[in-house]
């Protein structure tokens, strides 16, 4: 559960365009800005260590941040509104966060993950993720890290909706329950092993076909040879 809130110190700045935002990245500072309830955005720049330190790589952006500004300004809370990524390079650029009361609900996107193994996979199936996400709304402290997506049992060519998935009393899902998350796709590769096996097995049983025709012919054969002497 998403119960753990994370510290997170904030640091004040002016509004500045990307000349000196850029210098403030080659500084180890990455620059955001907070949107209030009511009030106005929030510009601010937070040190890359420590945001790296409290989403742990990046890896919790989906977390609750206790935010508190260095010049002693109360507490806040708050969750990733959007956040910019360098386009070769697994670097944050820029991040937006969105302050949120703990009694207010939200509307959050989790990170969906399977457990299990799937036979379907075993046979050379391939689990196909179409959904990696899944929209609810709750309390902040009620949401999920993520959920869990079962694909025990699974066979070749089935699949998984949304409404298979089991999310925490207090929290609705916002997806259709009819859109599919997941499936065991069935491959070319899988088709072409079905076929061979399909052909050898016809070919097993006109072979024993042929058998026992051929048994059938000696013991005429040799009946009329009796038969003759």
């Amino acid at each position: 559960m998403t119960s753990e809130r994370i510290q997170l110190e904030l640091h004040e700045r002016a509004p500045a365009g990307s000349r000196a935002a850029r210098r403030m990245r080659s500084e180890g500072l990455i620059p955001g800005v907070i949107y209030g309830q009511g009030s106005d955005p929030q510009p601010f720049y937070v040190v890359e260590r420590e945001l790296r330190r409290a989403t742990a790589g990046g890896e919790r952006l989906n977390a609750i941040f206790q935010l508190a500004f260095e010049n002693g300004a109360g507490d806040l809370h708050a969750v990733v509104k959007d956040y910019q990524l360098h386009p070769t390079r697994a670097k944050l650029l820029h991040i937006d966060l969105q302050e949120i009361k703990l009694d207010q609900a939200i509307q959050s996107s989790v990170a969906i993950e399977t457990t299990g193994q799937a036979p379907g996979v075993l046979e050379g199936g391939i689990l196909n993720i179409v959904q990696r996400e899944l929209n609810v709304e709750g309390l902040p402290l009620d949401i999920p890290d993520l959920v869990e997506v079962s694909i025990e049992g699974m066979q070749l060519g089935e699949s998984r909706t949304v409404a298979d998935i089991e999310v925490p009393e207090g929290v609705t899902i916002l997806d259709d329950p009819d859109s599919i998350v997941l499936t065991v796709a069935v491959t070319r590769v899988t088709l072409v092993e079905a076929v061979v096996e399909d052909e050898e097995g016809l070919e097993g049983d006109e072979s024993e076909d042929g058998d026992e025709a051929g048994e059938g012919d000696d013991d005429e054969t040799g009946s009329e040879g009796d038969a003759d002497s």
